[in-house]
């Protein structure tokens, strides 16, 4: 019975040790993934920041867009071919965000809104100002809109529920890209402003991979090539 009364004091003071070790390493794993998350966000920011620029074709400059645009490739999960690294390292800017505030079509909440999902739905619809007009009636919205030249428009604050997806619209950020289902491909642009922006949402907002979804999958009336890079996009949240 003492022996056995020993290992059970032995076993009792065991964990009393281990378990604040386990909870402070669980702790430090997870504070260093969130450190890893922000500190990759980070750089795509910079290097969006500095790619957005009109290149000087100065070595310097030349250098530095280089190293951007490496960036990019690591953490977007988009690689750029050959010649668009060569265009935008040499010739031209990389697409930015470009705020286009739109009227109606979204709701404001009270509190904070609760995103755990981004939805990317194809607008049936190529022309630029035709697809803005249209969204005027206020029955939808999304809050980015990315632009066949891959200029993303922040059309919606991401506090507010934009009327994208029925059934979806509370909890999620709806991304919308100017593009007919099955007619061709995304444009190489497109892909890599699409990416770009999927990655920072999802890294900001904590979403997983399953929950990042083309709007034919949450809603089948619904159609998105988005399916086809889905994928793709996504390697970059490994990261």
């Amino acid at each position: 019975m003492a022996s056995l009364e020993g290992f059970k004091n032995f076993t009792s003071g065991l964990a009393a040790v281990a378990v604040p070790v386990v909870v402070v390493w669980l702790g430090s794993y997870y504070t260093a993934a969130v450190k890893d998350r922000e500190v990759s966000a980070k750089f795509v920011e910079l290097a969006v920041g500095i790619l957005s620029k009109e290149p000087s074709k100065t070595e310097a400059d030349v250098g530095i867009r280089t190293w951007a645009t490496r960036v990019i490739d690591q953490y977007s999960g988009v690689s750029f071919d050959q010649k668009t690294r060569d265009d935008i390292v040499n010739r031209i800017p990389l697409p930015g965000v470009v705020d286009t505030p739109l009227e109606g079509g979204s709701r404001q909440v009270i509190g904070v809104r609760q995103i755990t999902r981004i939805i990317v739905r194809d607008t049936q619809q190529e022309d630029l100002q035709k697809e803005l007009a249209g969204l005027q009636s206020g029955s939808v919205a999304y809050h980015y809109l990315i632009a066949q030249d891959g200029n993303i428009h922040r059309l919606k604050d991401e506090k507010e529920v934009a009327y994208h997806t029925t059934g979806f619209n509370d909890n999620s950020i709806g991304i919308g890209v100017m593009h007919v289902s099955g007619n061709g491909d995304y444009t190489q642009q497109q892909v890599a402003s699409l990416s770009t922006l999927i990655n920072d949402i999802a890294k900001r907002r904590q979403i997983a991979g399953q929950n990042i979804n083309a709007a034919s999958e949450v809603d089948p009336r619904r159609k998105s090539d988005f399916v086809k890079i889905k994928n793709q996009v996504l390697a970059g949240l490994a990261n």
